[in-house]
Order: structure tokens, then sequence, then C-alpha cells
């Protein structure tokens, strides 16, 4: 369970890490650009807001889909881990006795 868990922990950590320095960068980017004197019309304002949001989107997607894969491989090892039943006869008798 342990490299499953890896695994999927690199995968979606790195998606959901790639998305939240995007945002960080273009946040950055906005807030240079507005201490420089430059003025966002309607229309930027509103490309900037919804390209947040599909970050934000994504990363909180990736997080949902994080935690499923990890239920998933977590129901995998605890299935491995049970062990098997062994069904006996209504007559058979235990070999201690």
């Amino acid at each position: 369970m342990t490299t499953e868990l890896v695994r999927v922990g690199k995968t979606s950590g790195s998606v959901f890490l790639g998305c939240a320095v995007f945002l960080l960068a273009f946040e950055g980017t906005l807030r240079l650009m507005s201490l420089g004197g430059m003025e966002w019309s309607r229309d930027r304002l509103m490309t900037a807001h919804v390209l947040v949001s599909l970050v934000v989107l994504v990363a909180v997607c990736s997080l949902i889909a994080l935690a499923i894969e990890w239920l998933f491989a977590l129901a995998q090892w605890l299935l491995k881990r049970r062990p098997p039943r062994t069904r006996r006869h209504a007559g058979a008798k235990d070999e201690a006795n």
C-alpha cells in the first residue's frame, strides 16, 4: 500500500503544487503591474478573475481526486490484509480436539 500511496501522492501533489505555483505567480504579476501604475480595464480584470477561478477549480478537483485515490488504495490494502475465510462442514471436527 505504501508504494501505491506514494505514487498517488506524487501525481496528485504535483498537480496541486503546480496549480498553487501558477496561482501565486499570477497574483504576483497582477500586484506588480498594479504597483507600476498600470490601469486595468474591466475586461482584463474579468479575464484575470476567470483564470484564477479556473486554477482554484483545478486545485480543488485534484484534491478530491487525491482523496478518492487514497480511499481506493486504502481499501485495496485492507482487503489484502484480511485473513482468508475458511468454511467448515457441519459435521467437521476440530483437529485440536
